[in-house]
Parts: structure tokens; C-alpha cells; sequence
């Protein structure tokens, strides 16, 4: 499985969409800003189930594909400082649901994370 850091948005090109990209990469900024970092993990999944299945066109005529997972998982958050050390008290695993919503133009079924719920 390949590895994401928040240390390297560049680990993020080929698996998420453009404005996906863009939103991680304006919250890096921010972060650098205030000199704070989120840190997320996920321990284990539980459970998914697609949910939707879409087939589109977009404005410029292309045709495209959309398929929305839900899914449960364990999660941790916590709030670090630019040194590593965390802010407030250390978070803790949480069961978590999300819809994932993939898309891919066709036919090339190349899927990129598009939106998280």
C-alpha cells in the first residue's frame, strides 16, 4: 500500500482529485501558519459497502464514472505542534463512518479519491 504524509502532498498526486488536492494543500499551508499539524490514523476498517454508482458527463463533454463507499473504521486525531508533541490530551480510536467518493474518466478506470463525507 502506498504511503501519504502530511510532510508531502506530492504522495497524494494519482490518488485524489485535483480539487481534493488543492483543499490538502491549503490546509498544509494553514497549518505551517499556525504552526500546528493534525495527525490522523486509521487502526482498522470494519466494514464497506458501495452505496452509489454514477456515470456522468462533465462540462467539457467527458464522460466519467462516480462510485461512493461507505465505511466504518477506527480513527485517532490529534492536534501536534511543529516539534511533535501534541496539544491538549492525546486523541483516542474511534469508531468512524464516512462516505468515500471515488471518480475516474472513462474508459481509462484510473479511480481518485474526489470527496470524503
Amino acid at each position: 500500500m502506498k504511503s501519504i504524509s502530511s510532510h508531502d502532498v506530492d504522495s497524494l498526486r494519482g490518488l485524489v482529485g485535483e480539487k481534493f488536492l488543492t483543499a490538502v494543500e491549503e490546509a498544509e499551508k494553514l497549518m505551517k501558519e499556525t504552526e500546528l499539524r493534525a495527525e490522523q490514523q486509521v487502526s482498522k476498517i470494519y466494514e464497506s459497502e458501495i452505496v452509489s454508482v454514477g456515470f456522468l458527463t462533465d462540462e467539457e463533454g467527458e464522460d466519467f464514472a462516480q462510485v461512493s463507499v461507505q465505511v466504518s473504521y477506527d480513527q485517532k486525531t490529534s492536534i501536534k505542534d511543529l516539534h511533535d508533541r501534541i496539544i491538549g490530551e492525546p486523541g483516542e480510536f474511534v469508531l468512524t463512518y464516512s462516505c468515500w467518493t471515488f471518480e475516474t474518466h472513462l474508459p481509462e478506470l484510473e479511480w481518485k479519491i474526489v470527496h470524503l463525507k
